[in-house]
This record gives C-alpha cells, structure tokens and sequence, in this order.
C-alpha cells in the first residue's frame, strides 16, 4: 500500500464512530463493478460488499461484542463458501449487523479494479487517492499492473531527504 494523505487523516476516522460502529471499511466496488454480487455464495455488505484492505478496528469495541467467537462461528459456518477469507466474513458479519460500521470514502481504498471499468470511485476523481492498494500483488509484480507497478518502482527510487 502507498500512502498519499497522512495516516492521521485515517486515523481520525475513529473520532466520527457512532456508539455502535466498531470497525471502518471501505466498499468493495461502489457503483458499478460488483464481483459479489455475481460471485458470492454467502451473503455482504450493501449492494457490491466491502473491501478489508485498509481497516480500522476498535478494539476495545470488539472485545466489548466478543468479536474473536462471532467470527470463529462465522467461519465454522461458512468456510466453504468464502473466497476472500477474512474479507468475507467480515462481510457477513456486517451483513447482518451494518450499525457496527463506519463506512469509509474509496479514495482510502483504492484499487485498478476502480479503474478497470470506467472510475467507479468518484471520491478520488474528486479528493485525489489516499491509499493506493496493490492488491494480488499489483503493485510489485511487473506483468499484472503496470501502472501500479511503475508507481510502486517511482517512490523506491525516490531518496528522502530529511
């Protein structure tokens, strides 16, 4: 991942939480690409599912909702129809319980597939990219993005002077 806003702006996030919002997530695909919607044999998140590549967690919140079982229970029941591990059950947790999330702006998560299709991320047509996210290794494998990959080669050759 590469950061092109302050981790604080992340981070500050959690002074938005409502009493019951316990985690913040990103949308899988807002608007238009929905992978779950075609492909997903458990129930998600909202219309196109949510995307756990950048997270935050209370964690005294999920302590508080024993969180640590409910997904252990979540994955007894539901390990052979997930794709996505962890994402996944964090999509159906969310599924069934959508007062425990603070829905994060894409321009935090943003991935080609945002791209791919047309920009289905208009907050960072508007605001810019906050994070880019090289999922499925996009970002240090030379033949599977190669924008991402000569984004990722441009800031290792950059030397930061202090």
């Amino acid at each position: 991942m590469l950061f092109f806003r302050p981790i604080e702006e992340l981070w500050s996030m959690f002074e938005k939480f409502n009493s019951s919002q316990v985690v913040a997530i990103p949308p899988n695909d807002p608007n238009k690409v929905n992978w779950y919607q075609t492909n997903a044999k458990h129930p998600f998140y909202g219309s196109g599912g949510l995307n756990t590549g950048v997270m935050l967690m209370n964690l005294t919140r999920l302590r508080a909702i024993g969180y640590t079982s409910m997904i252990e229970n979540l994955y007894k029941e539901w390990n052979s129809k997930i794709m996505w591990g962890e994402q996944d059950l964090h999509n159906i947790w969310l599924h069934y319980h959508p007062e425990n999330l603070y829905l994060v702006p894409c321009e935090w998560n943003y991935r080609d597939a945002h791209c791919i299709h047309g920009n289905v991320c208009e907050g960072a047509e508007k605001n810019g990219i906050h994070v880019l996210h090289g999922v499925c290794q996009r970002l240090v494998t030379p033949g599977k993005s190669p924008e991402l990959f000569a984004v990722n080669n441009a800031f290792k050759m950059v030397i930061i002077c202090l």
